[in-house]
């Protein structure tokens, strides 16, 4: 039978997410009766389809179409991919201004869309395959180019919506009739005046600027056009005029007219030629903010959005300067004498008349300049005139008495107002508002209109670097000046641009997306400094200070209106200092700037940022910049080159104008002039940051949208970064950006199936609903779960379905779980009768291979002798009660058996029994029970006969984003509810699990958390699932289990479905989850870490935070600890740093502690001296006793009657005298420890740390960067150390180095070196490599670039340490520490590869070069990067000021521990 296939309108091209958030904005009316019967098509709102093709446009509808026939098993996925690619390709295809040529618009990309899908739906007709018959389409017959190609460039004029589009309200589709109109339409007639581009002056022909003369005016604040009206003359010359209305005003009010005709003309109206005192209440329309006693917007407003912004723009050009948030347009409606007493007091009324008519004046009050008596029968005791506003515009005092006059024709109206409830505005009002362009009370209409950003001509080139500004004020001084240099700039702040608001969690989100993936080359922040200003202290009447010097963080006694000032201040200062450590550590530069001795610099949030960046605090005076007043501002700056701009008032204080507590003529304090940076200093700021940017000849201000197109895709070629673990064996992979090689789509059909009931369901909404309501109840009831079980029987065993019984003794559905495995032919197929069975522990070496976990070589295994403990640990024999209550209701959930006493237990299990100790977890939620199978022996005597890995934070990172993919995505969570315990052990081997109660032995029948064997078996059972599950989403995602918490990736647009389809699968084979753990969205908590992917970023949650404070304060109250306390905060922080790798090296300091005992003080007499050295070894371990005394076999004897010792040849030099001698020697038995200085700094530091609110860290690994050659090498000879390296790329000639050193000037400066500097080349290999650091950073402006280059080493040694930056060895430590140091102030992290020597020769030439000798081919004089020891070593990230005298209050801490 032939298939037909329909085409999918556009419009109707819709992700659930987006229906979603356009019914959340949609204004609330009244249904229709047919809307009430039939339900309405969703549609999605595009562009007009004359507007050019824009790429976030075209790749939804594209992709939004290919992920639905991909999910119902149209087509591969891949190839519909293709068709996108090709279209996008073609679409979007950029022209030169002259060459007459454009691209589609997005009414011809939607035919051709339309085309091109008619001719595969004609294919698939003729028995073609989807898959097929795309690709005949895109790649054998490429029809996409006929349709796609370029079209010729007509040039037209086209009235412009203005900038800000139409946010919250959609704008919807025009109703009734007449209402089909749009501008365009409005003046495409017949009669519309030419326009003309040029004009002669001063015999000189001259452009005209045709942006002027359109609604929303130029917005080039250095346009090179004239600025005068182009509407040409009956001889075809311009009318040439300027003025406040840039249109003829023929043209202007025509215009005007024309279109409210168009949109109004044909609504229920009343039209008499003569109207006198017409109450007619249907004759005018109300737009904007509601008047009266409701609040909000007109409903009415968002049916005609588009004539709403137009008819602003035009009335901004007539009103300039005046503001309004509502419109009245009248239709020969006669007005009453009245006045506007619910207008906003202050306000003004805009009226302007229109149209054929005559009379028609308006009568106001106090109006003498044509006296009249009021147009009423009513009496009145005033005195006034009539106003011709006629095509004149005209403002008055709504307050004031006013009417109408009569007149005789075709009269329109518009009056512009503010109501008085307007004041009661939500900000969510108001940025609708602002969408329609009002110029309401409070919005910037002047300076901002001049500078708003618009999007580039062109798209932004994909390797752009842009300037963030952030606070930057209403003028945006700093970015004005950068722009007008060529460089691209996104300006934030509420009163600039886009109204870009950083206390708005969607916009702090994106900007932080785009500084860790280093969108920005530099950002500057100044955030508002009002509540950090001394000033605040003075008792001159103003407001209370909220904050003191002594009190930064706020006063105790603030009233509620004051906390609230206090956290809005405080936010913004620490989303400022947040987005600029994100920026400085993705490899750009920051600067943070408040006056010099503002209350901000005393917060540690901004010593710390100091401390990160090393800051230079450059401080510079207004005076410097020609401002006669007295303020000094102070930039905490990584970019040295802005060291220039210091200086201080060499005048004082008092030589300047006083403007502070001075007001001017309008009441405004003269001291908010201080708050906009001089243009010289902005200028020269601009000057200083130039080299770190490639100007571009159209730079603009950039909107945010727009800038989201620069976050970079990783694309489906890259092999780096690539994860390798996802708990699911060795054979699993958490990306599935593409399906696996090998790995075919065989559940297929169970997919297809089970995403059409779910969508019935309602499942994805369902999910959504239950994750917000934290619901702890399942997500589908037994019904629906027999539903969907019956899919699995349709499709795996149609003829008898599957077994879904449970088994005794644990929760799954073990037969339809193997009938699954054997289906998809997974490895693991001994899996399945042991849990049938019961599982084996491995004692009797009887656990079966899995076949996709790692082999472990097998050995001859003697277990140790099993133990039978007596009594548990301490919290458990604390509180018997609570003990005998867990294990009660352990044995009632059917975990636990009673078996009696122990002598039971060991005839019933001869010879294999034990009995652990037990210990409870007094966790906030509930108290646990932990089983102790280690000191028993179990864990020891248990062969596991493979290893397994999990997960890890890097393998995270290194999944993100999905390749090929830019769109937003959504991660899910779950976690298994009492995972080990789901899992039964085989019946024979009950009793090597047993705990004690008195005399009453009970033993676990399931595997308890704890034991070695229990992990085993769940990782294989949860490997099963995530290569199950793998193979079941098939969807491009990615997946990995951690233990028991499982997590996945995926687009938003699938993202809940597939979610629910995990469900799905949960409750129907029972595995047991925890509901009320389950995660959906943007954020997500896994494994301890927050994940956040609307911003790329991850952090460690507030709990974990408190955790290593309690740990670190614990440990730091005095000198000596334990070797336990001190494995516990070393592991720890082994934790935290796979966010910190730079941190890595400085952990030596605590392992060097750790293996250090405290040494004791022992005594033998003189007779035994000379035996005494014969126990002790070469490298001073006592090896045998000494006869008569206590001496501990093992340990180190570090000094004789007072004399440190390094060798065993140090003992001769020890004078023997008639007195017992006094030896010092470590225990190795014992566990108490000394911490050591370096040990206490470098807790402190992290005791510091952990008090900071915690600042994001990126999910994107650092891109990879392949220069053609990267090697270092170094040699060592006697007394001389030489280090050389070099980097190649491409046709450019070699940039390198070559250094030699002093081993003795070196060990003077360096502990622990030895004497032979042969025997330290591990650390001069290292050394090399810090100095091909420093020689790619000397490649790149600023110095700083975040990116990991692999280099060549020959030394292994090195090779690992640079690669590890984890040694625990002295020296070598000190020099990982260097290089991490090199690492996070360069943003260049170095993945080093070992090269065989002879491989090596010419980095090995340069390090053994000489001056004068011969250089390698292709290497020159020229191109040498000199390296000093100071660089190299004595590179310290410390806080400077400038100039010397820079009169701070305020000093910076330290928060470094090198």
């Amino acid at each position: 039978m032939p298939r037909e296939w329909q085409w999918i309108p556009w419009a109707w091209r819709m992700s659930q997410a987006q229906l979603d958030a356009s019914q959340l904005q949609r204004p609330s009316k009244l249904p229709k009766l047919d809307n009430l019967f039939v339900d309405e098509v969703p549609v999605r709102d595009l562009p007009h389809g004359n507007n050019p093709a824009s790429e976030g446009i075209l790749r939804s509808v594209l992709s939004i179409h290919s992920n639905a026939i991909a999910l119902v098993e149209g087509a591969h996925l891949g190839v519909l991919r293709l068709y996108e690619k090709r279209f996008l390709k073609l679409a979007l295809q950029r022209f030169e201004n002259g060459s007459g040529l454009r691209s589609v618009n997005v009414q011809e990309a939607m035919n051709a869309d339309r085309r091109a899908w008619e001719v595969i739906g004609d294919l698939l007709a003729h028995g073609w395959q989807l898959d097929d018959a795309i690709s005949e389409v895109v790649e054998v017959r490429n029809e996409l180019s006929s349709m796609l190609q370029a079209r010729p460039w007509i040039p037209k004029f086209e009235p412009s919506r203005g900038k800000g589009g139409f946010k919250g309200k959609p704008p919807g589709k025009p109703k009734g009739k007449g209402r089909g109109f749009g501008l365009k339409e409005a003046f495409s007639g017949k009669e519309r005046t030419p326009w003309a581009t040029e004009i002669v002056r001063n015999n000189e022909v001259q452009k005209i600027c045709v942006q002027y003369n359109l609604p929303s005016g130029c917005q080039r604040p250095a346009c090179k056009f004239l600025h005068v009206c182009c509407v040409a003359k009956q001889d075809g010359t311009p009318c040439g005029s300027a003025g406040q209305i840039p249109w003829c005003k023929r043209l202007f009010f025509a215009a005007l007219l024309s279109v409210l005709v168009a949109f109004l003309g044909d609504l229920n109206f009343s039209r008499r030629e003569h109207v006198v005192q017409s109450t007619d209440s249907s004759a005018y329309l109300n737009f904007g903010y509601r008047s009266g006693t409701q609040v909000g917007i007109c409903n009415l407003t968002w049916d005609f959005p588009e004539l709403v912004s137009f008819i602003n723009l035009c009335l901004r050009r007539a009103f300039p300067g005046k503001s309004w948030a509502s419109i009245c347009v009248s239709h020969n409606s006669f007005a009453k004498l009245h006045s506007d007493s619910r207008n906003l007091y202050g306000s003004e009324n805009h009226v302007l008349s229109l149209g054929q008519h005559v009379g028609g004046l308006l009568w106001l009050e106090g109006a003498l300049e044509q006296p009249a008596p009021p147009p009423s029968s009513q009496s009145v005791d005033c005195s006034g005139g009539l106003v011709n506003i006629h095509e004149k515009p005209f403002s008055f005092n709504p307050r004031l008495l006013h009417g109408s006059s009569e007149w005789v024709g075709d009269r329109w109206v518009l009056i512009a107002y503010t109501p008085q409830v307007f004041q009661s505005a939500s900000s969510e009002d108001l940025l609708q508002l602002q969408s329609l362009s009002f110029p309401f009370p409070g919005a910037e209409t002047t300076s901002s209109a001049a500078l708003s950003p618009s999007p580039s001509p062109v798209p932004l080139a994909s390797d752009t670097k842009l300037f963030l500004d952030l606070c930057c004020g209403s003028s945006a001084p700093f970015s004005t000046a950068v722009r007008a240099l060529g460089i691209p700039c996104l300006a934030v702040d509420p009163l600039f641009g886009e109204g870009l608001d950083l206390l708005h969690d969607e916009t702090f989100d994106r900007l932080l997306a785009l500084a860790h993936n280093g969108v920005f080359k530099l950002a500057h922040a100044s955030p508002p400094c009002g509540e950090f200003s001394l000033v605040k202290l003075r008792e001159d009447g103003g407001p209370r200070a909220i904050r003191t010097p002594d009190e930064p963080y706020g006063r105790s006694d603030l009233t509620d209106a004051e906390s609230e000032r206090l956290r809005t201040s405080f936010s913004l200062a620490t989303r400022c200092i947040s987005l600029l450590l994100a920026v400085f550590e993705s490899g750009g530069q920051t600067c943070l700037e408040h006056p010099r001795n503002s209350m901000l610099w005393l917060l540690k949030e901004a010593q710390f940022y100091l401390n990160s960046v090393a800051a230079d605090v450059v401080v510079t005076s207004a005076c410097q910049w020609q401002q006669d007043w007295f303020k000094h501002w102070a930039f905490a700056t990584s970019l040295r080159s802005l060291q220039s701009l210091a200086g201080v008032c060499p005048h004082g204080k008092d030589a300047h104008a006083q403007i502070w507590g001075v007001k001017d003529e309008t009441g405004q304090h003269l001291s908010r002039l201080t708050a906009t940076y001089p243009e010289s200093l902005a200028s020269a700021f601009a000057q200083h940051v130039l080299p770190l940017f490639t100007p571009l000849p159209d730079a603009n201000f950039v909107v945010l949208q727009e800038c989201m197109q620069l976050l970079p895709r990783k694309p489906m070629s890259a092999s780096f970064p690539c994860a390798t673990q996802d708990g699911g064996g060795i054979f699993s992979m958490p990306d599935w950006s593409s399906p696996q090689p090998g790995k075919d789509d065989v559940l297929r059909e169970v997919r297809h199936k089970l995403h059409a009931k779910l969508l019935q369901l309602r499942a994805p909404q369902r999910l959504r609903e239950h994750v917000a309501n934290n619901t702890n109840s399942p997500l589908f009831t037994s019904e629906e779960v027999f539903e969907l079980r019956a899919i699995w029987d349709a499709v795996l065993a149609p003829s008898s379905g599957l077994d879904w019984q449970v088994s005794v003794g644990q929760p799954y559905s073990l037969s339809a779980l193997e009938a699954v495995a054997s289906f998809i032919s997974d490895k693991d197929v001994s899996l399945w009768p042991c849990l049938h069975d019961g599982v084996p522990t491995g004692y009797r070496r009887n656990i079966p291979l899995s076949g996709v976990l790692i082999p472990l070589e097998s050995n001859d295994f003697d277990p140790p002798p099993l133990q039978h403990c007596t009594g548990n640990w301490s919290e458990a024999e604390k509180d018997p009660d609570l003990f005998r209550e867990l294990i009660e209701q352990e044995v009632a959930a059917g975990f636990l058996e009673e078996v009696g006493s122990l002598e039971t237990a060991q005839s019933r299990w001869p010879n294999l029994t034990a009995v652990g100790k037990c210990n409870i977890v007094k966790h906030p939620k509930a108290p646990r029970l932990i089983m102790d199978s280690s000191i028993s022996n179990t864990n020891a005597g248990c062969y596991i006969p493979e290893r397994y890995m999990m997960p890890s934070l890097q393998d995270i990172r290194a999944s993100w984003p999905l390749r090929g993919d830019d769109t937003d995505f959504l991660a899910f969570a779950m976690d298994i509810k009492g995972a080990h315990k789901t899992i039964r052990i085989h019946p024979d081997e009950w009793g090597l699990n047993m705990l004690q109660l008195a005399s009453t032995c009970f033993a676990y029948k399931c595997c308890p958390f704890g034991a070695a064997f229990s992990a085993f078996w769940w990782t294989r059972l949860s490997a099963f699932f995530i290569r199950f599950l793998h193979l079941l989403i098939f969807l491009k995602h990615s997946l990995c289990a951690y233990v028991d918490d499982f997590y996945m990736v995926q687009p938003c647009e699938v993202a809940a479905l597939t979610s629910s389809m995990i469900l799905s699968v949960c409750q129907c084979v029972n595995i047991p989850l925890s509901w009320a753990k389950l995660q959906f969205g943007a954020r997500v908590v896994w494994i301890g870490w927050s994940f956040n992917l609307r911003s790329h970023s991850f952090h460690l949650p507030y709990e974990k935070l408190e955790k290593l404070r309690a740990m670190l304060s614990a440990l730091l109250k005095g000198d000596f600890t334990t070797r336990h306390e001190l494995e516990i905060v070393a592991g720890y922080l082994q934790w935290v740093f796979q966010m910190h790798k730079l941190l890595k090296p400085w952990l030596s300091c605590l392992y060097d502690d750790m293996r250090r005992p405290v040494a004791t003080s022992y005594s033998v007499e003189p007779s035994q001296w000379i035996e005494l050295i014969s126990c002790i070894s070469d490298d001073l371990l006592v090896q045998r006793q000494l006869p008569g005394a206590a001496l501990p076999l093992g340990g180190r004897l570090l000094s004789v009657k007072h004399q440190a010792l390094r060798s065993k040849a140090d003992l001769r030099r020890v004078g023997v005298s008639p007195k017992r001698i006094w030896l010092r020697i470590t225990n190795p038995a014992s566990s108490k420890r000394r911490l050591s200085h370096q040990s206490k700094v470098f807790l402190r530091y992290w005791q510091q740390w952990a008090q900071m609110p915690f600042f994001s860290r990126p999910l994107a690994m650092p891109p990879r960067w392949l220069p053609d050659a990267f090697a270092a090498d170094a040699c060592a000879s006697g007394n001389k150390i030489g280090i050389g390296g070099f980097i190649k790329m491409g046709d450019a000639p070699a940039v390198w180095f070559s250094e030699v050193f002093s081993l003795r000037a070196l060990q003077k400066l360096i502990s622990d070196l030895p004497s032979v500097a042969q025997e330290a080349i591990t650390c001069w290999e290292t050394l090399a490599q810090m100095g091909l650091v420093l020689l790619l950073a000397s490649c790149f402006p600023g110095g700083r670039l975040k990116i990991c280059v692999p280099s060549w080493c020959d030394n292994t040694g090195a090779e690992s340490t640079s690669n590890k930056l984890f040694c625990t060895s002295l020296p070598l430590a000190f020099f990982a520490q260097k290089l991490s140091l090199l690492s996070w102030h360069t943003g260049i992290s170095l993945d080093v590869h070992h090269v065989a020597g002879f491989e090596n020769t010419i980095a090995d030439h340069l390090s053994r070069w000489m001056e004068g000798e011969e250089l390698p081919s292709g290497f020159s004089l020229d191109d040498r990067f000199r390296l000093s020891w100071e660089m190299l070593w004595h590179f310290k990230p410390d806080v400077r000021i400038w100039p010397e005298s820079h009169g701070l209050l305020w000093q910076p801490q330290s928060f470094a521990f090198s």
